[in-house]
């Protein structure tokens, strides 16, 4: 009854208007009078209908904006809710005309929303706040950075660094500052958000770092917490020695940092943030049979985790491997026809800055559709001047995004941009 109800108050935020005149009825009183009804009524509700709802009332607001509505809106929302949009990152866009370095692209071309993430939320960042990075989401939030691009960030004498960190929820337009109040110098190889609203409405996020007295390729993880604004370092003391990782390329899952390991070794590194252990699981390839294999693509999505794999050289197909539930090992969920892709797109095998047999595409992102609905399933894909959503049960495509004319297309290159998965949330960034 509740979302059958809900689906009355969302067809457009234009509604909270009349909406509130409504109120005055004896049955209308009676809902808005239970907290406990009226909460479960909205939970159901998408997250822009939410903030334009903000309005009807002191009642609402108080409600909506609240830690508790929060978790129980993502809770009943979390896979009906799957990413609706893409940050794209990179300085390329400057050197071709663009006038930011990051779009914002709506995986539903119908659907036209202005980009969310407002700079001017950033005004008082010592660095240049057109120039914050987004790192990573996380379940609605953002981790973002400023500051000049090295890896060396040396106390000053007044306590500044040369990177400052955040969280961010674009939906909601809150921030929150990491403070770095550390007392030695040292590298940060890389940052990630752990937070899961479905368990708590505060988050975590790990550093990992080396110091002058690291020994190489090894790391320690420096842990923030929300809830208490404190640091804890973690016990392990000599994280991963003699592998080298791109730390770059992880991903977050289920209370744990995933790294495929670079070196030829068939194995992906975890980090479980709660527990402070270490471990590894093989990768989806075979023992042996990793030469001229290349990961395109390592994310989770909707609970599950991702690894998309091509042959570096004649790759006619895309293998999208799946974690299993134990974390045993990997199967294949998904294959992309990139020799049927090519004909769609006959650009992809003429492109100048790809080589004989190759095929100019990059995995941008990979969203699982609803619970138990594959249907739903898509890959965005970049090719030559252009973003598609493909997807990948029935093999239909559409494009959502042209970054250039087609007669254009052939000098694009693919594989400049850094994705991140956009979805409203009402997940508090901040606590105070």
């Amino acid at each position: 009854m509740a979302e059958a109800v809900s689906r009355s108050l969302t067809s457009d935020c234009t509604q909270f208007a009349s909406l509130s005149l409504s109120l005055n009825s004896s049955s209308a009183h009676a809902v808005i009078s239970n907290h406990d009804l009226l909460s479960e009524i909205l939970s159901y509700v998408p997250v822009r209908p939410l903030i334009c709802f903000q309005l009807v009332s002191k009642q609402w607001l108080s409600l909506i904006t609240s830690t508790q509505f929060a978790l129980l809106h993502y809770r009943r929302r979390r896979w009906t809710s799957p990413p609706s949009a893409i940050f794209l990152e990179s300085e390329f866009l400057l050197s071709r005309g663009f006038e930011t370095h990051m779009l914002f692209v709506h995986l539903n071309r119908d659907k036209i929303h202005k980009n969310p993430f407002r700079y001017s939320s950033f005004s008082h960042d010592s660095f240049d706040p057109k120039k914050v990075l987004i790192m990573q989401s996380c379940h609605g939030l953002l981790l973002c950075r400023t500051g000049i691009v090295v890896t060396q960030v040396p106390l000053h004498p007044r306590g500044l660094f040369h990177k400052n960190f955040y969280v961010y929820n674009p939906t909601t337009n809150q921030l929150a500052t990491i403070d770095l109040n550390w007392s030695t110098r040292v590298t940060i190889h890389a940052a990630v958000l752990d937070f899961d609203p479905s368990k708590s409405p505060h988050y975590k996020v790990v550093f990992c770092v080396s110091t002058p007295r690291t020994r190489a390729h090894q790391r320690r993880f420096v842990i923030y917490h929300s809830e208490t604004k404190t640091w804890k370092l973690s016990a392990l003391h000599s994280f991963v020695p003699h592998i080298i990782l791109s730390m770059s390329n992880f991903a977050y899952f289920k209370g744990s940092i995933y790294w495929i390991i670079t070196l030829n070794v068939n194995l992906v590194l975890s980090y479980n943030v709660d527990a402070d252990t270490s471990a590894t699981l093989p990768s989806p390839t075979q023992k042996g049979s990793t030469f001229g294999r290349r990961s395109l693509y390592f994310g989770e999505s909707a609970g599950h985790l991702h690894i998309a794999e091509v042959f570096a050289c004649a790759a006619s197909s895309l293998d999208v491997y799946e974690l299993n539930p134990d974390r045993s090992g990997w199967f294949i969920k998904f294959k992309v026809d990139l020799d049927q892709l090519s004909k769609d797109f006959p650009v992809m095998s003429d492109n100048r800055f790809t080589s004989v047999n190759e095929y100019a595409f990059c995995v941008l992102s990979l969203v699982r559709g609803r619970e138990d609905f594959d249907e739903d399933s898509v890959l965005v894909l970049e090719v030559p001047g252009k973003v598609i959503v493909y997807n990948l049960v029935d093999q239909s495509w559409k494009e959502v995004y042209n970054f250039c004319p087609a007669d254009k297309a052939r000098g694009w290159p693919c594989g400049n941009f850094k994705a991140i998965d956009y979805n409203g949330s009402l997940a508090p960034a901040s606590f105070w």
